[in-house]
């Protein structure tokens, strides 16, 4: 019953991170608070799941339908990259239950905070994998020049106010049209090369900052855990005379 209970949890916040993805705007505060909320809720619940399902064809099954529940927002879109990027996250997440596993098998007595620190960042990174992919995807070239161009602003801004003090903002206005106009004068091949290089850069550049993502899920799953021990939801048990294992 437990068991069952937290396969569909874990379902629903696959839901709905999958839902914050396909709805996610980078303009948008709401979006991207509702985007933040649904990765933090996710990771939180796959922690207890990789601790807690002993079963590897359980454990692959909830990881398969965590995987069904991220696309199915994107069901009337689907493409190669969607289903691609969707297996990536199923093998990662399958992956990172497995690497719990054995480190709790390595493990004589139960260190929660130091077995699920591994853990989140591999399931992190397959989310922040699919994230991406899914949202690079969506961009057509004018939108990466576009942002490129914002991005560069103020640094253009300050070169020519040093250099150049008398350029008029017309002129300036004028150079980018004309270097965004350049730009989208490459051959294709090209552009989806730098489509491609800007989804890498996004990649890594969230990764970085994603410690302190890391950070509050370690915080809240540890709170949780503590309260799941009290309640004696879960419980530690000694499989040896001098080893622990985590369990309903």
């Amino acid at each position: 019953m437990k068991l069952t209970g937290l396969s569909v949890v874990a379902t629903a916040a696959a839901l709905f991170f999958g839902y914050a993805v396909f709805i996610f705007s980078p303009l948008n505060f709401k979006s991207l608070a509702l985007l933040i909320a649904g990765v933090i809720l996710f990771l939180i619940i796959f922690i207890f799941q990789a601790l807690l399902i002993r079963n590897l064809y359980v454990q692959a099954g909830v990881c398969f339908l965590e995987m069904i529940a991220i696309i199915t927002p994107f069901y009337k879109s689907l493409s190669l990259l969607t289903i691609s990027a969707a297996a990536a996250v199923f093998f990662m997440l399958f992956t990172a239950g497995l690497n719990a596993r054995r480190r709790e098998k390595n493990t004589l007595k139960i260190d929660f905070p130091l077995m699920s620190k591994p853990t989140v960042s591999q399931a992190a990174t397959a989310l922040i994998l699919f994230g991406v992919a899914i949202y690079a995807a969506s961009l057509s070239f004018q939108d990466v020049v576009n942002f490129v161009i914002k991005s560069g602003e103020p640094i253009l801004q300050n070169f020519t106010t040093q250099f150049m003090p008398i350029v008029p903002k017309a002129t300036f206005a004028q150079a980018q049209n004309l270097i965004s106009s350049k730009l989208m004068e490459l051959p294709e091949n090209i552009k989806k090369y730098i489509i491609l290089g800007f989804g890498v850069t996004a990649f890594f550049t969230i990764k970085s900052l994603f410690f302190i993502i890391n950070w509050l899920v370690a915080i809240f799953s540890s709170f949780i855990y503590k309260i799941l021990l009290a309640t004696k939801f879960i419980k530690v048990v000694p499989e040896e005379t001098t080893k622990e294992t985590i369990s309903f």
